[in-house]
């Protein structure tokens, strides 16, 4: 969220480790690249959704990892909003339109934000999903919620929005009419209880990103030592095959590429987020709050490049992901090879799979912003 303050409790001369100078350079140089690099990632993440709806690996995990790509492509879009009006007005210009901080409020301090943590949930519910399968696949009647994803995902969704309702009600827009006549816009706080508030976000951070985050990759480093234990187990029962090998290998990469790559591009926008609780001289209405607004800038384009990397994460590893891709964009370079199907029944899953040794299962995470 790009927000600016005029205050006059602020000292502007106040040394800070960023500059306005600066921050309003980086900012306009983020504005330029965020809308191709955003329109690249909605037609990937595109992609990703028509490849996970094929009727052949339609399964709780497909619809999961395909709700994650429709959300990543509303949190492009909602970011896509305000870069648009920047790129019109201009970095400095923006901040004399009314739209600016409505944007700040309601776009990108609610709704990206809401949508963003409803994607961390999604795929902790993916990796969760596939940990229980492997550690107790014989009990899958005591996690069956799991795999209605619909109603989970419509969970996840009111319970999200819903929380973060109190995010409009920090600040509000101010105006006034200066010497030359011409109105002026200042985001300031509201009247409301500003302790409540704060407690409200602090909590919001911990249920909605640090919870989820964490949960992540308890899940993946637990299905990771179950898939390499079942392996070695049939390794000394010496019933191993070579494309189930295979495919155990392919999962493992995939879970553990997944992880890396989405704890590395959401780490600087949770860390920063983090500081911005702990310190309260590090905030929007604080000297430092150009400092602040540079990293979060560097978290948003970090979390930008994360909803691209998932396509290149899933045609690299998943031998299954490449054979639909090229059956559905590129037909005339590839035969059409069969995947294994899978027949997706709402509250169950039902499998009727055939599989060659070249096959590999999906990777089982996606990431986000």
């Amino acid at each position: 969220m790009n927000v600016s303050n005029n205050s006059s409790g602020i000292d502007e001369q106040e040394t800070t480790l960023i500059s306005q100078e600066v921050f309003f350079e980086f900012n306009t140089a983020l504005a330029q690249s965020w809308i191709p690099l955003a329109v690249i990632g909605i037609i990937l993440n595109a992609v990703n959704i028509i490849v996970f709806a094929d009727a052949r690996i339609r399964n709780a995990t497909s619809v999961y990892l395909a709700a994650i790509s429709a959300w990543q492509i509303v949190l492009l879009v909602s970011g896509m909003i305000s870069k648009i009006h920047q790129f019109i007005y201009g970095t400095i210009g923006q901040r004399s339109t009314k739209f600016f901080y409505f944007a700040a409020i309601y776009i990108n301090n609610f709704v990206v934000a809401a949508v963003q943590r409803i994607i961390f949930y999604l795929v902790f519910l993916v990796a969760l999903e596939r940990m229980l399968a492997i550690q107790n696949p014989m009990k899958k009647h005591y996690f069956r919620w799991l795999k209605a994803p619909g109603k989970c995902i419509l969970l996840v969704f009111c319970i999200t929005f819903t929380f973060h309702i109190y995010s409009p009600l920090k600040y509000t827009v101010s105006d006034t009419v200066g010497d030359d006549g011409r109105t002026k816009y200042v985001l300031e706080r509201t009247n409301h209880d500003l302790d409540v508030l704060i407690n409200f976000g602090f909590a919001a951070k911990i249920i909605f990103v640090y919870c989820p985050l964490l949960g992540i990759m308890c899940c993946n480093i637990i299905l990771t030592i179950s898939l390499n234990r079942k392996r070695k187990i049939r390794q000394q029962l010496q019933e191993v095959f070579v494309g189930r090998e295979a495919r155990d290998r392919q999962t493992n990469v995939a879970i553990l590429v997944s992880t890396f790559v989405f704890f590395l591009f959401n780490l600087p926008s949770t860390t920063n987020a983090f500081i911005g609780d702990v310190l309260p001289n590090y905030s929007y209405f604080s000297s430092n709050r150009y400092t602040l607004m540079f990293f979060q800038g560097v978290g948003s384009l970090s979390a930008l490049v994360s909803c691209s990397s998932d396509f290149f994460t899933y045609i690299i590893i998943s031998q299954t992901y490449r054979n639909i891709f090229m059956s559905k964009f590129l037909p005339c370079l590839k035969p059409r090879i069969e995947v294994p199907t899978h027949r997706y029944v709402s509250g169950n899953q039902n499998s009727s799979f055939t599989q060659s040794s070249s096959m590999s299962s999906l990777p089982e995470r996606v990431s986000s912003n």
